[in-house]
């Protein structure tokens, strides 16, 4: 059999053509090259070489045991483009013997495998291995230089930095690179992971960001990390990290921490809870809750003053502002510790209709009552406070599997969070106007923790306070 035979009928047309021959005649001896370069691929050893690597990888055999002629070396060129092809590691073995069989290697064969290698990237084994050869053959191919830069030690994170340097996205990055083939593989979003971190870090604390409706999307923050850890995770961390306790959570900000991992106020046994919190550490998920527990007392504090509104109530809207103020100001002052929200089925209905579901904490329902309750952990003392005519309930010494200090979901009564709480000390206090607030500061001293007047109250009530009682 000739040369002749093994080349497959060349179809062409002749036509009229004004283009001049020097602009011609390149596409037509690029095809002609084409149809040379694939000259043996159909003849019938071609086909026995590559039916022996197919079955040969299939039982796992080794491919340095495979690759034993020029052949094989080129039907496993050709196969490697597949998944059937990569399913026996490429070894340091097996690349000597492509070396030895094709010493300048084909450029299909680079090419599907700086495929092969971009798109698996860290799950490829002998990732290393591959690397270097990659490297060693372009210097036998300098028309894929423009590899390289994907191709260097810790390549993600040199494609991010060098995107954030040029203040570009690292999708233009490498389209400029000419490197467009690797978007979608694991090599891209492995730096496309460490492009969103870094970008991250370099914002203010609760700084709107187009960046920000990136990270919400679930296969961004669902990708890998590490192989231990999802993105979400990191991302919330340099979040809660970067904005101070003592500063108000952001709507941006609080909106991709709910996308991701919601309310931290979980129970230990959450799903939820091991996933996304507890990669966290115990200290930033105490910040974290902080800032959920401030969103719990704006809530309460809403749903008395529409209550006091909607009920012409003229007492409750009267007492309105000093209970706002007495609340506000245990928080401001670094005194509350933590919290939990219990609505009234009717004030769920109203913040679920007012607010949206990204911007509520996670509350529980009061079963019976039309009540809603807002629970404060201040260390020594825990205080319950009720809506509508609810007295104001401190507590010393409280079990730590007492309803108010679980997290687990339940709709509990009303009896159940205020009189049937049961604590070896406790103090009842009804909101007597004048009086409320100092009977509630005298029974914070009783119990161990000192709040001043001016913490909690108007400069005209606590000068009225401080004249009364001396403190």
């Amino acid at each position: 059999m000739s040369l002749l035979d093994l080349l497959p009928s060349l179809h062409f047309e002749l036509r009229v053509s004004n283009d001049p021959l020097f602009k011609v005649l390149p596409s037509e001896q690029q095809k002609l090259k084409e149809v040379t370069r694939k000259a043996g691929a159909t003849s019938p050893a071609f086909h026995q070489a590559y039916e022996d690597m197919y079955s040969g990888i299939a039982n796992q055999q080794s491919l340095a045991s495979l690759l034993t002629n020029v052949l094989r070396v080129r039907a496993y060129g050709i196969g490697v483009g597949g998944a059937p092809f990569r399913r026996v590691p490429l070894s340091d073995e097996a690349l000597t013997r492509i070396n030895h069989f094709r010493p300048i290697p084909s450029r299909q064969f680079m090419e599907n495998l700086f495929d092969w290698y971009c798109g698996s990237f860290d799950e490829m084994s002998n990732q290393q291995g591959v690397r270097q050869w990659l490297i060693r053959a372009i210097a036998k191919r300098p028309e894929y230089q423009h590899w390289l830069v994907a191709l260097v030690e810790n390549a993600p994170k040199s494609l991010a930095n060098d995107a954030s340097d040029l203040g570009i996205s690292l999708k233009e990055h490498v389209k400029r690179r000419d490197l467009e083939k690797i978007i979608g593989g694991r090599l891209y979003s492995a730096a496309q992971n460490i492009f969103y971190l870094e970008s991250l870090k370099k914002l203010k604390p609760n700084e709107e960001s187009t960046l920000l409706g990136q990270l919400v999307l679930p296969e961004v923050f669902n990708s890998a990390y590490t192989p231990e850890v999802p993105l979400g995770v990191e991302v919330m961390r340099i979040l809660i990290d970067r904005l101070p306790a003592t500063e108000e959570l952001g709507d941006s900000w609080r909106a991709v921490i709910n996308s991701i991992g919601g309310d931290p106020r979980l129970p230990d046994t959450s799903p939820i809870y091991r996933k996304w919190w507890k990669p966290l550490g115990r200290e930033l998920i105490e910040k974290a809750r902080g800032w959920y527990s401030r969103m719990d007392l704006k809530i309460f504090l809403r749903v008395i003053e529409e209550h006091g509104k909607a009920s012409y109530d003229e007492d409750m809207q009267r007492m309105f502002p000093a209970r706002k103020r007495f609340l506000e100001g245990l928080f401001d002052n670094g005194f509350v510790k933590g919290s939990r929200l219990y609505l009234s089925r009717g004030a769920a209905r109203y913040v679920r209709r007012h607010i949206h579901k990204d911007d509520l904490p996670k509350f529980d329902t009061v079963r019976d009552q039309d009540k809603s309750i807002i629970y404060l952990d201040l260390g020594d003392i825990h205080l319950v406070e009720g809506s509508h005519n609810c007295k104001l309930w401190l507590h010393q010494n409280l079990a730590p599997n007492t309803i108010l200090r679980t997290y687990s979901t339940s709709q509990p009564s009303y009896f159940e969070l205020t009189q049937g709480i049961v604590s070896r000390d406790h103090i009842a206090i009804t909101h007597t106007p004048n009086t409320w607030i100092t009977n509630a500061l005298e029974a914070m001293r009783y119990f161990g923790i000192s709040v001043s007047a001016e913490q909690v109250m108007s400069k005209k009530d606590a000068k009225s306070h401080i004249r009364r009682l001396g403190y």
